[in-house]
């Protein structure tokens, strides 16, 4: 299922994301063995009531803890009952969520929602990247969007000039369809990007090489992933015979409908 919902994230973005609208922090310097308050700026022209994004920290850089728990504060921007929670991810990303129960807005449109304490090891020396992905905004009605992936900059005063960073990464294609054995090839259009991972979160569905030439093996829904080296990412959803004819009989029935909406629900084809 959690491809599913990544590719619904993804169509929900192409028809409503809003290009003017970020969750980021600016660039700032550090000194080694230095504390020093991050804030996380939120520049909106809808009005969300809920926010998730994903923050990857260089080594080095650390958020200050308590109980094992990471410290997160919202600024005078939230709502009365809005809430900021964390988790730690597998791969390291730090996931933050705040959401209102009562589904309040954030006020205003610009400025700092979110500040924390950061501190630079004792050997610290930048220039470093934090990187901020997976940002997904609510409106209160529940509609979904997907916001811009950032980078952020952490420099030592006096050191080497930051290299400019790929905020983000752009596809020749976001959203395809293909038959079982179809091929399809990727390119990431950003310029400067450098080298790029790729990867596919279901193989049995569709594969990809690390050229971005993609293979589709049998019907589903499949995302598939491209990542750039400072972290930027972005994927492109891939639906594998998923209209018409997608048990292969020859002929466009009931059957076909039905395989659909079980996919839907469950995430498996029949014969998984």
């Amino acid at each position: 299922m959690k491809r599913i919902i990544s590719i619904v994230l993804c169509v929900t973005a192409l028809l409503g994301a809003t290009a003017q609208d970020r969750f980021y922090i600016n660039d700032f310097n550090i000194e080694a063995g230095e504390t020093k308050q991050v804030e996380i700026m939120l520049d909106n022209a809808i009005s969300y009531t809920a926010l998730q994004a994903d923050i990857i920290l260089p080594e080095g850089l650390s958020i200050e803890q308590e109980d094992g728990e990471y410290i997160f504060d919202l600024t005078d921007r939230k709502a009365r009952n809005h809430t900021i929670s964390s988790t730690t991810l597998s791969n390291g990303a730090i996931r933050i969520l705040i959401a209102s129960q009562t589904l309040k807005v954030f006020s205003g449109n610009s400025g700092a929602l979110v500040t924390f304490q950061l501190t630079a090891s004792s050997d610290f020396q930048g220039p470093k990247t934090i990187v901020m992905n997976n940002i997904i905004a609510s409106e209160a009605d529940m509609t979904q969007h997907d916001l811009p992936d950032e980078t952020c900059i952490v420099s030592t005063p006096g050191g080497e000039q930051p290299p400019t960073p790929v905020q983000s990464l752009e596809l020749n294609c976001k959203m395809a369809k293909l038959a079982p054995n179809a091929t399809l090839q990727l390119a990431v259009t950003t310029p400067d990007a450098g080298a790029i991972t790729w990867a596919s979160e279901d193989e049995s569905v569709a594969t990809v090489d690390q050229n971005g030439h993609v293979t589709a093996i049998k019907p589903g829904m499949v995302a598939i992933n491209a990542m750039a080296a400072n972290g930027a990412t972005t994927w492109c959803a891939l639906f594998v015979n998923m209209r018409g004819d997608t048990n292969l009989d020859g002929h466009v029935s009931i059957v076909d409908v039905t395989s659909l909406i079980d996919y839907l629900l469950s995430g498996r084809w029949p014969e998984d």
